[in-house]
């Protein structure tokens, strides 16, 4: 609304002035788009300048997508499908390698009812480069396989032969309970790509299968992943001694500093009745206070080690950073009533 009511201010003069970068004409467009946005039912004069500015973009920087993207999308509400059309395509040809243009094209087709076209859209989209974060490629792969038919028979269709992507549309599908097509994906995808085997271990760890997971990721060559797996799938089947070996090895391979290789070597030795690995835990847990997963693991690891003061302490930091359940909360006022004296010791 501020900047709606800004762009009402300076709208006079932003007319009449003749920018010249992409960069300004975009934030033009995007100023009117938000005017638009913050009153729908109002006369389409912002929308009419949205419009203009963002083709006054294309027009001085051709090959920018936003520009394009955000065209199509106007051009769509106003019922010009055709030109929409056009525009995403104009982007998707600018920048094959990109996966929003093709995304927002699967959009548009399958809006129109023609799939078929569609999942050549969306394979497109699949078989780009992600930024690397994982939440974000799920969700793309999850609505690429929300349309019409059988999720698992779409991701057969769809997903490029990589066994990375393949593993993302068997979270996605699991996540949809249907688990058993999901590793039936991952092991087709086993059969043709060496790393196959070891997505289909991480797959089989998430799933609660650890000793299944174990034979596929042993490792020849030593690799920081395999050697992840392994000693997560250890620590499932609480082999403490061997999984202490596997990560004391993992953090040896792996990039320095990873969070999740330090918990799990804290429990290992949590679960070799060690309190250093508690102590790492708090000390984890500390770093970053929003982590209440790790809070709670500190929790339990002192209970583990006959310590439940120690484990009262964890509780009340998870507290005190506005994390604990209800029931831990209870649990709190509780213990603080009947707490007994701390035993001596570290």
């Amino acid at each position: 609304l501020l900047v709606a009511a800004a762009w009402r201010l300076l709208a006079p003069q932003v007319e009449r002035c003749a920018w010249g970068s992409a960069s300004e004409a975009l934030a033009r467009a995007d100023a009117a788009l938000v005017e638009h946005r913050a009153d729908p039912g109002a006369a389409t004069r912002p929308l009419d300048r949205a419009e203009r500015w963002y083709r006054e973009a294309a027009r001085r920087r051709p090959a920018e997508r936003l520009a394009l993207q955000k065209i199509a999308r106007i051009l769509e509400v106003r019922g010009r499908r055709g030109e929409a059309l056009d525009a995403f395509m104009a982007a998707a040809a600018v920048h094959p390698s990109l996966p929003w243009p093709w995304r927002d094209l699967a959009r548009l087709y399958r809006r129109q009812g023609e799939n078929a076209v569609a999942e050549i859209a969306w394979s497109r989209m699949l078989a780009c480069a992600f930024p690397p974060d994982r939440e974000l490629e799920d969700a793309a792969v999850l609505e690429a396989l929300l349309g019409p038919g059988d999720p698992a028979e779409t991701a057969r269709r769809i997903l490029p032969d990589r066994p990375g992507r393949v593993r993302a549309g068997a979270r996605v599908l699991a996540d949809m309970g249907d688990a058993d097509k999901a590793e039936q994906l991952l092991r087709e995808v086993m059969d043709r790509d060496a790393w196959g085997r070891f997505h289909l271990a991480d797959f089989l760890l998430d799933q609660g299968r650890p000793a299944e997971a174990l034979p596929l990721a042993a490792d020849s060559e030593s690799r920081c992943w395999p050697t992840t797996i392994t000693a997560g799938a250890y620590l499932a089947l609480e082999r403490w001694d061997e999984a202490l070996s596997a990560y004391d090895a993992a953090i040896g391979r792996c990039p320095p500093d990873d969070r999740a290789l330090r918990i799990g070597l804290a429990r290992a030795r949590v679960g070799q009745g060690d309190p250093r690995g508690a102590r790492a835990l708090e000390l984890l847990a500390s770093e970053r206070p929003e982590d209440g997963r790790t809070r709670r693991l500190a929790i339990e690891a002192w209970r583990r080690l006959g310590r439940p003061d120690r484990a009262r302490d964890q509780l009340r930091a998870l507290a005190e950073a506005g994390l604990a359940s209800p029931a831990e909360l209870k649990e709190l006022g509780r213990a603080a009533i009947a707490a007994p004296p701390a035993p001596p010791g570290p």
